[in-house]
């Protein structure tokens, strides 16, 4: 015990969807942080993981638009709240002019933290762990990160980089389902991928490949042509040579199986020879 609180707590905080701060598996109502900046304080310091925010910048992230007469002291107050809601000394650490998160990894949980710790595992990991790993991390996207702060210039770039994350998640599985002839799997990642990044060729491509898996490849020929039709008015540019040869392949298959079909369905000749 140290000054009269337990020397382990066990924390958890969700930034994807809705702010969630839990103690012992008990959610801290929002009430109990004295008001809407301290819950935007850990927000903050959480996407650091760690790492120390000087009192001016954080001053910046906080009060954008009109900054208090004294933002240090204000800021301590902050700190102080956050501190009791969870029960934790450390879950916020001052010095050097600045602020930091102090819980470790062993006390403290944070979804979006284990989100793109399983991600870069599952770029070395074989391919059933591999799997294991995306589908986890993708579990755990369950509404936008940070959407209390969608207007906020600091959680902009916090929200790129978990999307590149899940693009590389989704992108990965795709290719590990296909492998596992898992097309259903494959396809419904895919549309995710797309709807994410719908100009982003390497997900265009693998939705092509899985809907093509799955025996849709009319489906795969016409994600292309959309494809190619968007590509060239946003961005006035052609598919790369890669994709064009996908497209050729799958259009020859397609061909091919119309020919078969065609040549079984052709009506046999009934005329009769004479006696």
């Amino acid at each position: 015990m140290i000054g009269g609180e337990p020397a382990e707590v066990t924390v958890e905080f969700r930034l994807f969807g809705r702010f969630v701060a839990l103690t012992h598996g008990r959610e801290v109502p929002p009430a109990e942080f004295g008001g809407r900046k301290v819950r935007q304080l850990v927000r903050i310091l959480l996407t650091r993981r760690g790492g120390h925010i000087s009192t001016d910048a954080l001053a910046e992230m906080l009060w954008p638009a009109r900054m208090p007469r004294d933002p240090a002291a204000n800021l301590a107050v902050l700190a102080a709240r956050a501190r009791r809601a969870i029960g934790a000394r450390d879950l916020i650490v001052s010095g050097d002019a600045g602020y930091r998160s102090g819980l470790t990894e062993q006390r403290c949980r944070v979804d979006t933290h284990d989100f793109v710790s399983l991600v870069t595992a599952s770029r070395t990991a074989d391919n059933a762990p591999a799997l294991g790993a995306c589908r986890r991390a993708l579990a755990l996207w369950t509404g936008d990160p940070l959407c209390e702060d969608q207007c906020a210039m600091w959680a902009v770039e916090y929200r790129d980089l978990l999307s590149q994350y899940r693009i590389e998640a989704l992108e990965r599985g795709i290719g590990l389902c296909l492998e596992r002839f898992d097309t259903a799997q494959a396809i419904e990642w895919a549309s995710s991928a797309m709807s994410v990044a719908p100009l982003r060729e390497r997900s265009v491509v693998l939705a092509m490949r899985s809907f093509a898996a799955h025996g849709d490849r009319c489906r795969a020929l016409d994600l292309y042509d959309h494809f190619r039709r968007e590509l060239s008015a946003e961005l006035g540019v052609d598919p790369s040579p890669s994709a064009v040869e996908t497209f050729d392949g799958l259009l020859r298959s397609a061909r091919s199986e119309e020919t078969q079909w065609r040549s079984v369905r052709r009506p046999q000749d009934t005329t009769r020879a004479p006696f």
